[in-house]
């Protein structure tokens, strides 16, 4: 796809050596291995020794993992759900669809500001529903939550598909991978909060 794009062929786009390891929470789903590769080249690897968990699938246990952790599509909607966030059920199910999105300022996708992602749903979490201890970090054109983070605790969610194709533009899918583990990174948040506190 880079390739079509015209783009030159080398490393993959916007690939960094973070050094993060992940571990994915028990889930079925069958993207894995997919989105597997995306966190490989945003800089993260699976490993034993995890220091963050992932979740993509809903996950097969009710009680909600450990933090710091990253969810992703309806892992992310079973962990807002959870938190007492509303969802709805979409008209229709919307799959394979580039979305417009825009960050916040003041959440953890700042550097993104307007991009495109790919969009996979069946429901969906309307802005300015989140509970309180959550904050917006990106919404849609159409008002949907794109992606959170919780305002205490080491948690970030993605309810776009990070790992599709309709996110390479502007490598937005690996900018945004590597900006939730940059600030789930015990190092980065620690830094992070030490500046809150200057």
């Amino acid at each position: 796809f880079r390739v079509l794009e015209g783009a030159e062929v080398g490393p993959p786009l916007g690939a960094a050596k973070g050094g993060w390891r992940f571990r994915f929470i028990d889930s079925d789903e069958s993207a894995l291995p997919r989105l597997e590769n995306a966190l490989a080249a945003a800089g993260a690897m699976l490993a034993r020794d995890a220091t963050i968990a992932v979740i993509s699938g809903a996950p097969a246990r009710a009680t909600a993992p450990e933090v710091p952790l990253l969810a992703i599509g309806e892992g992310a909607l079973w962990l807002l759900g959870r938190a007492g966030a509303p969802t709805a059920t979409l008209a229709r199910p919307e799959f394979a669809r580039a979305v417009a999105g825009r960050a916040s300022r003041e959440g953890f996708l700042d550097e993104l500001g307007a991009f495109n992602a790919g969009w996979y749903a069946t429901r969906a979490v309307r802005a300015g529903t989140l509970p309180a201890d959550w904050l917006e970090s990106a919404v849609s054109e159409e008002g949907w939550v794109l992606a959170a983070q919780h305002r205490e605790q080491r948690a970030r969610v993605l309810l776009f598909r990070p790992d599709s194709v309709l996110s390479l533009h502007g490598a937005a899918g690996m900018r945004a991978l590597q900006a939730a583990f940059a600030w789930l990174d015990r190092g980065m948040f620690a830094r992070e909060s030490d500046k809150e506190n200057a």
